[in-house]
């Protein structure tokens, strides 16, 4: 029987191209080439060479019959192609059949005399079995052998599997006094070394800051299909060697694809990959021990360690008032403040915003700020838990200056201030607002009569913001200033408390005044509770009869 090198390419292509497809121990080629070569023929055939290495490298043997052709000093196409599994035959009392080639670069020895072989049915032999003889029926032992041993350890390479069979072979001498190993299958199955192999990729040994995600990946060479892993879990031991009780991390996913570790082991091992998050830890050191659970054993037989100090990861932001910013009050500090080392929640349970004078002085605590404020912008960085990561107060009350606004973040992971940002502001001179209602200016007025109206400061955390309305009267003709007095404060005005807010509704005045016939400038003075001083005043003139 004869066959075209192109179909048995063909063959062998169609092979490879099934590597994934299928888990492929080995290939038989169970023929030969009348030509004998002496040494490695690769350079005579380069499509037989690149294929038969392409499947070597995916870890499947080409085993190939080495002929017989009597030849105890060179091997047949394409067994001579060096990075093919040669076989040579023995009879059943272990002796090198007189028919099989062998050379030095002979790779194995298997029964190859009087094999019952199938064969098709005739009316001659009814039976469909024969016995023959042949390299031919050697490889198929040796190829059949590679299929139990890779199903011992799928992720052996050519090479692994072809150490074992040599090692644990029966050596045999042919006809020139050359040591071949014919194979054993159950000793090589005994000493193919299968072990459960992993690795922790992140975090490295050091200092972490929280969240950070534990990589890595596990596999059990024993497993018949899949990784051989089915369970990855983490502990953390707090302070190493002190004898705290262990932390559940929690469960890794499993099943991330690496390539990396199929190219050593492997396709079948391809989703080897886990992965876990890590957050809530308090900070300190840790001792972590990454657990594999075996699908083959039903044990966890495999752990790495590594012992990692893990820090918080506080951040917050100011984004009013801006750094450098002019501000009257009442004046907004609004941000967002998260702890992403928080298993739940946002991480921060209070914020606390103080102002410091650049001119010296003691610190004044503006507050608590209310925290809840719903910020997308912070979530679509962070993650959903931390959606409500805004903060927000009003200050109000501070004098006139420079200040260092400082915003501290409390973090519940720690139960401590663990950040803060510091903004610069100018502070003017409050927000004061003041209305004359009457008289009005121009008014002709006949003595006595009112002076009534509202005045207000904006900077005040509390009330009007105006503790004092001081009323004079200036001779538009000359002459001395006449103080009318000091006003009645605290009327109500609703229509003010509707456009300033509830607590400057008691901003009204009221004064009578008697003063001489003639034109006068009236002048109404505002003292700011807030700053201290009188910071505003209005001017209507107005004609005494």
């Amino acid at each position: 029987m004869q066959a075209w090198t192109s179909d048995v390419l063909a063959g062998l292509d169609r092979v490879y191209a099934l590597r994934t497809t299928f888990h492929i121990a080995s290939v038989n080629l169970s023929l030969a080439s009348l030509e004998i070569y002496a040494s490695s023929c690769d350079a005579v055939s380069p499509s037989f060479k690149t294929v038969i290495d392409d499947l070597h490298t995916a870890r499947i043997a080409s085993v190939i019959a080495a002929g017989n052709a009597f030849s105890t000093s060179g091997l047949s196409m394409p067994a001579c192609i060096s990075t093919a599994v040669s076989v040579g035959s023995t009879t059943k009392s272990d002796l090198v059949s007189l028919f099989s080639n062998t050379a030095s670069f002979l790779a194995l020895l298997a029964p190859g005399s009087s094999i019952e072989s199938s064969v098709p049915v005739s009316l001659s032999n009814p039976s469909g079995f024969v016995y023959m003889s042949g390299t031919s029926m050697a490889a198929p032992h040796v190829a059949g052998t590679w299929a139990v041993l890779k199903q011992r350890k799928p992720g052996a390479s050519v090479r692994e599997i072809l150490d074992i069979l040599q090692a644990t072979g029966q050596p045999v001498m042919d006809s020139s006094d050359q040591t071949f190993r014919r194979i054993r299958v159950k000793a090589a199955l005994d000493a193919l070394p299968v072990a459960a192999h992993m690795a922790v990729d992140t975090p490295l040994a050091g200092t972490v800051s929280e969240p950070f995600t534990f990589t890595g990946w596990a596999l059990d060479e024993g497993a018949l299909s899949g990784t051989g892993v089915d369970v990855v879990q983490i502990w953390a031991s707090p302070n190493p060697g002190s004898g705290a009780a262990a932390i559940f991390v929690g469960t890794a996913t499993t099943g991330g694809a690496r390539s990396d570790v199929a190219a050593l082991f492997g396709d079948p091992f391809l989703h080897s990959g886990y992965t876990l998050p890590v957050r809530g830890l308090p900070s300190g050191a840790y001792q972590f021990v990454v657990y594999a659970h075996s699908s083959v054993t039903g044990t966890f037989d495999d752990a790495q360690t590594v012992t990692v100090v893990v820090h918080g990861d506080p951040q917050l932001a100011v984004d009013m008032p801006a750094n450098g910013a002019s501000v009257t009050g009442p004046f907004r500090v609004a941000g967002w403040a998260v702890d992403q080392a928080a298993s739940a929640g946002t991480g921060v349970d209070a914020v606390h915003i103080w102002a410091t004078p650049r001119a010296g002085g003691a610190a004044v605590f503006l507050g608590p700020a209310t925290l809840g404020g719903v910020r997308p912008d912070v979530s679509a960085i962070f993650g959903t838990p931390f959606t409500n990561s805004g903060y927000d107060i009003t200050a109000s009350g501070l004098p006139a200056g420079t200040y260092d606004i400082v915003v501290y973040l409390h973090s519940a992971v720690t139960s401590q201030f663990a950040a803060s940002q510091t903004v610069a502001v100018t502070v003017g001179n409050g927000d004061p607002q003041m209305s004359i209602d009457c008289p009005t200016s121009g008014a002709t007025v006949t003595s006595p009569f009112s002076v009534g109206g509202w005045a207000i400061d904006r900077a005040a955390s509390a009330g009007s913001g105006v503790d004092a309305v001081h009323v004079w009267a200036i001779p538009v003709g000359g002459g001395p200033a006449v103080f009318i007095g000091v006003a009645h404060i605290g009327g109500v005005r609703v229509d003010v408390g509707h456009i300033f807010g509830s607590h400057f509704a008691n901003a009204a005045f009221d004064a009578t005044a008697s003063l001489a016939p003639g034109t006068y400038d009236l002048v109404v003075y505002a003292h700011s509770s807030a700053t201290g001083t009188f910071n505003n005043a209005r001017v209507v003139r107005i004609t005494v009869q």
